[in-house]
């Protein structure tokens, strides 16, 4: 087993929150030893210019690069046109993978293989996620559009995030068995129930979800990207070891 340790920039909001760029956080991340970092569309305060400072960066440092991308492949039963603007940014960045959402897949009655081909041309990995929407995070509409893109022989995977299922009242376990044939890549965060019953991410082993147990049996060689808010340097220090420790125990 040799499963890869991706530093989503989410790890770092508060700093965003504070204004450093996503290249600055980068940076925050290559210094906690990451080798693999997941960059946040949303996050950027100015696109063009920022896509040059990380650009600017790979070139110093060597680094894997996936693009999170908070919008859905369909809208309103049609290709979201806005999605040839994120595969130009993400062929510039020269990310290995991008994450996105599926959208209303349901109302789609056009050529999947023809009309996805500028998405799928095999310049990274495309997958989509369970977000914390019914449309786009429940186990259904997941299983059928993954279901139907197997069976048009289209390259599009599964991101499996752990804590996003508690959000929509979907059992993560159920889920876990349901789509564990198209996963291959897993966000990793735990979830806590504040005292209004609203959910909240927090940090692995502060919330209620059994995630040793949800990533046995799961994992092979997928990478796993740690994708909560981080508290303060020593206790991300001390859930990174945590980790390490639990991904060497399954070896």
């Amino acid at each position: 087993m040799n499963n890869q340790l991706v530093a989503n920039l989410l790890i770092f909001e508060e700093k965003w929150k504070n204004g450093e760029r996503q290249s600055q956080l980068i940076q925050n991340a290559l210094d906690f030893g990451f080798t693999a970092i997941e960059i946040r569309r949303e996050y950027f305060f100015n696109l063009k210019e920022e896509i040059e400072e990380i650009k600017a960066l790979r070139i110093k440092n060597n680094f894997e690069l996936y693009y999170s991308i908070p919008d859905k492949i369909f809208v309103d039963g049609k290709v979201n046109p806005e999605f040839r603007n994120y595969i130009s940014e993400s062929k510039e960045l020269g990310v290995s993978k991008i994450k996105c959402n599926i959208g209303d897949f349901q109302n789609f009655k056009g050529n999947m293989k023809e009309e996805l081909s500028f998405i799928l041309d095999n310049s990274f990995e495309v997958n989509v996620e369970n977000d914390q929407s019914k449309e786009n995070g429940t186990i259904a509409p997941i299983q059928t559009f993954l279901a139907k893109v197997s069976n048009e022989g289209l390259d599009i995977g599964f991101v499996y995030d752990i804590g996003n299922w508690l959000f929509v009242s979907e059992s993560p376990e159920t889920a876990k068995e349901e789509l564990k044939t198209y996963t291959r890549y897993i966000h990793l965060k735990d979830v806590n129930k504040l005292s209004n019953s609203e959910l909240t991410v927090v940090g692995i082993d502060k919330g209620q979800l059994d995630w040793r147990n949800l990533l046995k049996d799961l994992l092979k060689d997928y990478p796993l990207a740690i994708e909560y808010p981080m508290e303060n340097n020593e206790d991300f220090n001390n859930d990174l070891e945590t980790i390490k420790t639990y991904l060497e125990s399954l070896s």
